[in-house]
């Protein structure tokens, strides 16, 4: 079986993306190396590429996402917090459902967030969301 272990996206705020993949989720920074940052959490690379032509694609709505990637993390109600602190976008509660989020309460279980690229991101605490991943 093929193994994932580096995923690359552009990103126009280097250190925006920097802070919000290391500081608030948790990876660990590597290196930059050339127009690259680096990052990982201990399995799979994750590497920022420098873009500051035209956008290269349109926004789009949830329903219509690029690319999303998606993160378990230790405890969701810390990462929340840190998120709506720093004023990131929840974009959804509950990364199966279509439930549009209610800022008045910590979400149970995942939620949705975009980066500072736009790029969606699930986020969850429970370790039975994604078929065939077991930690």
């Amino acid at each position: 079986m093929s193994l994932i272990r580096h995923v690359a996206l552009r990103t126009r705020d280097m250190e925006r993306s920097r802070f919000f993949y290391e500081e608030i989720l948790g990876l660990k920074f590597l290196r930059y190396l050339g127009d690259g940052c680096y990052l990982t959490d201990g399995t799979v690379n994750l590497t920022f590429i420098q873009y500051d032509g035209e956008p290269p694609r349109p926004p789009l709505a949830y329903a219509g996402e690029y690319i999303h990637l998606g993160l378990f993390v230790k405890d969701l109600a810390e990462i929340y917090q840190r998120l709506n602190a720093e004023g990131f976008t929840i974009l959804r509660e509950d990364i199966k459902t279509e439930m549009e989020f209610d800022y008045s309460h910590v979400p149970e279980g995942s939620f949705k967030v975009a980066d500072p690229d736009g790029n969606v991101i699930d986020i969850t605490e429970r370790e039975d969301e994604w078929d065939g991943v077991r930690l």
